[in-house]
């Protein structure tokens, strides 16, 4: 017997390494990713392509379009400093669009003093020499579209700058609303970033907002980050707290029904000590191989409390009774062996399943289920 108590000693101080090793599932569609071959090439196309498919927004309101749109660019500023280490692809903005007037007026003198590179006369002779080489078809860029663009290349000799409505007569309206919005008489400005990586890869969005908030994106009044890719910076606490709450409640069931069966303090202790240590062990393991605690793991905490305390329940039962150990062992051992074995078994069966979290979620439960007998 001391040997045996040394032995879990052991193994629980252990755990308490492994458990501080836990990492939790960075975003809810992470564990669909992991062993999905078309998720794999997704990540493997945004890693040639060098940009994630999923964008940051970055939302900036105001009372007026244009106070959202100033502090939109100030916004997009912060983001083209930090563009590299921040890991940035690509910044998708209205800015892009509507350069500040101050900036328009200065490009409008460099055209005017470089108006032969700006000519409709040198577009006009460039375009038609390239329809020699490449004919249009029905399904190219129309001749129309080629006009337009002749057209507003005639230069005039004052300051109009363009506005949005400038942008919307030139047919650019459904463009404009991917940028600009009215909500309950607020304006709201969108700027569009997308990261080199994944956004629910481990700590891509934590290093972009680490850069962006020390670059002054903190200080930004009426300036947030949104977007789907902002769950991975919550998933993680969630689940702590989801994880916490699980267990407490349905440890709280196993504590009420065995207080009804027993009615004794010390014999309650008995049957969950192990129980509990078994679980605390079960995370540990999960700590040293690495496993995340994810939505499927997650569920491990109330199952093996649920299914673990059969084999208190069946041993306190026969000592209630007063038989003996040798007896207990012999006959409840026996039976509790093979139920649990099956079990096990059961949930290992998992484990042939392609997709990773459902094998972690396999080893992970058959792990639990042998130390509550063991």
């Amino acid at each position: 017997p001391s040997l045996g108590i040394a032995f879990w000693i052991v193994a629980v101080c252990l755990s308490a390494l492994g458990i501080t090793h836990i990492q939790y599932e960075p975003h809810p569609w992470s564990i669909a990713v992991r062993g999905n071959s078309e998720a794999e090439n997704l990540e493997r196309l945004t890693s040639v392509l060098g940009t994630s498919l999923a964008p940051l927004l970055i939302v900036s309101e105001g009372d007026t379009q244009d106070q959202a749109i100033v502090r939109d660019r100030e916004a997009t500023a912060i983001l083209d400093g930090i563009r590299t280490k921040a890991g940035i692809a690509m910044i998708d903005s209205i800015g892009r669009l509507l350069p500040e007037k101050k900036q328009q007026l200065e490009n409008l003198r460099f055209i005017r003093n470089h108006a032969d590179l700006f000519s409709k006369t040198r577009f006009e002779t460039e375009f038609n020499e390239l329809l020699i080489d490449y004919p249009l078809t029905k399904d190219d860029i129309p001749r129309d579209y080629a006009e337009k663009i002749s057209q507003s290349l005639e230069i005039e000799n004052g300051e109009e700058t363009i506005t949005l409505n400038s942008l919307k007569a030139w047919g650019l309206g459904s463009e404009i609303e991917r940028y600009v919005a009215q909500v309950n008489e607020r304006y709201l400005v969108v700027t569009y970033v997308y990261l080199t990586r994944f956004p629910w890869v481990r700590g891509a969005v934590t290093e972009f907002l680490r850069h962006f908030n020390e670059a002054g994106g903190s200080f930004l009044q009426g300036t947030k980050v949104r977007g789907e890719a902002m769950r991975s910076t919550r998933h993680p606490q969630f689940l702590k707290k989801e994880a916490l709450q699980a267990g407490l409640i349905a440890l709280g069931f196993v504590v009420l029904l065995l207080s009804l069966e027993f009615r004794n303090i010390g014999w309650i202790a008995l049957t969950l000590l192990p129980l509990l240590m078994s679980l605390w062990i079960t995370l540990g393991v999960m700590g040293f191989l690495g496993i995340e605690l994810s939505f499927l793991t997650l569920s491990i905490t109330p199952i093996l409390l649920g299914i673990g305390i059969d084999d208190g329940l069946h041993v306190m039962e026969r000592v209630k009774r007063g038989d003996s150990l040798s007896l207990i062992l012999t006959e409840t051992g026996s039976s509790m062996t093979v139920t649990t074995v099956t079990t096990a078994a059961a949930f290992l069966s998992l484990s042939l399943a392609r997709q990773e979290a459902i094998k972690d979620f396999a080893l992970v439960a058959t792990t639990g289920i042998l130390l509550c007998l063991l």
